[in-house]
């Protein structure tokens, strides 16, 4: 009988979560056209959004819509979660909770640091490479909006290193004195890091990505005491 309460239960808080999707998917893709727009209002004068085959258009306005009510309904399905499991934990693992919720505010942080500095700055310096080369900015519509998700969920998930960290060493998996023992080996991981999701390859962007997960890091040793 037990488990068939956690089956309804578990039934009962997922319709919640897909409801209150649906309204910001419904949402969301009514204001697509107005998101598009301020997505246009964000790229450099020389470059032009194109609709590269038929339903590019329709495509482009479901993928915003899905990756913006994913965005809103985030909240409350990590709360969902944690109702969820809430009465099986015990005291001292019910103490790991605010992390998650501290983790979802470092995810947002991400996400506009991506969108106001990578995307930016990336998409600028991408469109200057190509006239350097002689070459126009047709843009797709459907993968320029997809660009600019990658770089911000990716982001989001880099700013997650607090977190990592807290956690880690809560478990005992290792301590402060480690983690200032290997700090240079950690510096040039959130380096290489930075390298890799950098879209241009342009060392002040580069930089520009480095210097918040190198503070994010040493807030993590900060937060740890």
């Amino acid at each position: 009988m037990e488990l068939i309460s956690h089956i309804k239960e578990f039934r009962q808080r997922f319709v919640k979560v897909i409801f209150i999707f649906s309204i910001f998917f419904s949402t969301a893709y009514f204001l697509s056209p107005k998101i598009i727009n301020v997505i246009t209002a964000t790229l450099p004068p020389k470059v032009r959004l194109i609709s590269t085959y038929p339903m590019e258009s329709l495509y482009s306005q479901i993928k915003i819509a899905m990756y913006i009510s994913f965005l809103l309904t985030l909240p409350y399905l990590l709360f969902q979660i944690i109702e969820f499991i809430r009465p099986a934990l015990k005291k001292q693992e019910k103490k790991f909770i605010n992390l998650f919720y501290l983790g979802l505010f470092l995810f947002y942080t991400g996400c506009v640091f991506g969108f106001i500095f990578l995307y930016v700055f990336g998409i600028y310096f991408l469109s200057e490479l190509s006239i350097s080369m002689s070459i126009g900015n047709l843009w797709s519509l459907e993968k320029t909006i997809s660009f600019l998700f990658t770089v911000c969920f990716l982001l989001g998930v880099c700013f997650q290193l607090p977190l990592l960290i807290l956690i880690l060493n809560r478990l005992k998996i290792f301590d402060k004195k480690f983690l200032k023992e290997k700090r240079k080996q950690i510096y040039i991981a959130i380096l290489i890091t930075a390298a890799v999701i950098t879209p241009t390859g342009d060392p002040f962007i580069m930089i520009i990505v480095t210097i918040p997960l190198i503070f994010l890091y040493e807030l993590s040793l900060w937060l740890i005491n």
